[in-house]
């Protein structure tokens, strides 16, 4: 009887496309539907861009679904002023990295997400006519540690053949805090991937109490892993750092300029760092927890501006989130 009724929901969700999905393997429960006001700031270096600010509403819709076992995992689609739609998906049901600032680290790991699950997010929304421009797997879990993940990106890929449309020219990316081998696969199987690390810190201790797995997975190692992906491909890296209170010194933005000034200098300009600040205003922002005596950073152009000095490529994005 499950089937059955998966299957019909698969059914009623065909697309205008004639997309044919198969029995799909979730089934969508509810949907929020927020918006979030972005200013944004960057510099491209070595260019030698001047930094430029944007400020643009994101209209962000998540959809929470039931797999075929009754768990439950999210997906987000968001929505710029000019059109352009990324998909955020979840790889794991929870998981096993408690860092200190996620939210998926405090309901621990379960199971990770079967390939269809996988393909079956993306084939949700095809179905309803969206054109999605971006996929990331960026979502609850940790997607390298789902050995999954790299069969669904070829298949997204067009690679191998799914039960999806292939999302030919839609940019594919991965987030992750730094599974190396992963990283490694990743560049071997599907070196069209993009690959962002979460850092948080540049200095080891400090990211070990934000970002436990550092221990099994130093700076050092991560960043060879990198710098084998920029060299093999020829693809951009970029570091994703949140600003909190406590790493948002002028100490550690040169420490991560160092960092960064240390890569090979044929990937040197490749890299690219994310920095985001979230502020208070609610107990969740974004998937990041700000409670547990964190606060959000009170020297964000400060550390800014350490990037900028030092012709580090960078965007920095302060996000504020209001009801849809």
């Amino acid at each position: 009887m499950l089937r059955r009724n998966y299957a019909t929901c698969a059914q009623k969700l065909k697309s205008i496309n004639n997309i044919q999905l198969p029995s799909l393997p979730l089934k969508p429960l509810d949907t929020k539907k927020f918006l979030f006001e972005q200013n944004i700031i960057g510099q491209h270096a070595p260019a030698g861009n001047a930094c430029s600010i944007l400020r643009q509403t994101v209209f962000a819709t998540k959809t929470y679904f039931e797999l075929v076992d009754k768990k439950l995992c999210e997906t987000v689609l968001l929505t710029y002023p000019d059109g352009k739609k990324t998909l955020s998906l979840s790889s794991q049901i929870g998981c096993a990295h408690t860092c200190s600032f996620c939210v998926g680290g405090t309901v621990g790991f379960v199971r990770n997400l079967r390939h269809d699950e996988l393909l079956g997010q993306v084939g949700y929304f095809q179905s309803l006519g969206h054109h999605v421009d971006q996929v990331t797997f960026h979502g609850m879990g940790e997607p390298l540690d789902n050995p999954n993940i790299f069969e669904a990106i070829a298949a997204l890929s067009g690679k191998i053949q799914s039960s999806v449309q292939p999302l030919h020219g839609t940019q594919i990316s991965v987030s992750t805090v730094g599974v190396t081998e992963g990283i490694y696969q990743l560049t071997a199987q599907v070196p069209e991937t993009q690959i962002t690390v979460t850092l948080n810190s540049p200095f080891a201790d400090e990211r070990t109490s934000l970002i436990p797995i550092t221990s099994s997975y130093p700076i050092n190692e991560i960043f060879s892993a990198l710098d084998h992906h920029a060299l093999t491909t020829g693809r951009r890296v970029y570091i994703s750092y949140l600003l909190l209170k406590g790493n948002d010194t002028g100490h550690h933005a040169n420490a991560l300029v160092k960092l960064l000034q240390e890569r090979p200098s044929t990937v040197q300009s490749l890299y690219h760092v994310n920095v985001l600040r979230f502020l208070t205003g609610g107990r969740q922002q974004h998937g990041y927890f700000l409670q547990r005596g964190m606060k959000p950073s009170s020297q964000f152009q400060t550390f800014l501006d350490i990037l900028e000095k030092n012709s580090i490529s960078f965007t920095a994005r302060q996000s504020y989130e209001s009801p849809a």
